[in-house]
């Protein structure tokens, strides 16, 4: 782990992993946080949803069918709808480079994992050079 994070001397370890994480993962982690100097976690708080959207992006990435967040949170289907649908206009105006267009993309992007992914896309076809 030393050798690893003195090979990227811009990487801090002041974060966690959670469960058991296997070398290779530990090591894309270390190269994805030295390109970008960071991980996130949560949507930014400029976004400024509403806090029934809020609501229903956090279930519907948490792999919630509208059927069911609207069950949890006391809606309609329809309103489920409207607010996911203001949501995804919303973070596709702020972050139009994303290409946000379903909800595992979306799930992807609020969660973190988007930018993870096109990191670590590119650090492996850097590998295949």
């Amino acid at each position: 782990m030393q050798r690893l994070l003195a090979s990227h001397p811009r990487v801090h370890p002041r974060g966690f992993l959670v469960g058991r994480t296997e070398p290779r993962d530990l090591e894309l982690a270390v190269q994805v946080i030295a390109r970008d100097g960071r991980m996130h976690r949560y949507p930014p708080l400029e976004l400024n949803l509403p806090k029934r959207e809020r609501r229903v992006l956090r279930l519907v990435a948490s792999g919630l069918e509208n059927k069911r967040i609207a069950k949890a949170l006391g809606l309609s289907d329809r309103v489920v709808s409207r607010y996911l649908d203001n949501t995804f206009n919303k973070v596709r105006a702020m972050y139009p480079e994303l290409n946000l267009e379903n909800r595992t993309r979306l799930a992807l992007w609020f969660w973190g994992v988007w930018e993870v992914l096109q990191v670590a896309e590119s650090v492996f076809e850097e590998g295949r050079e």
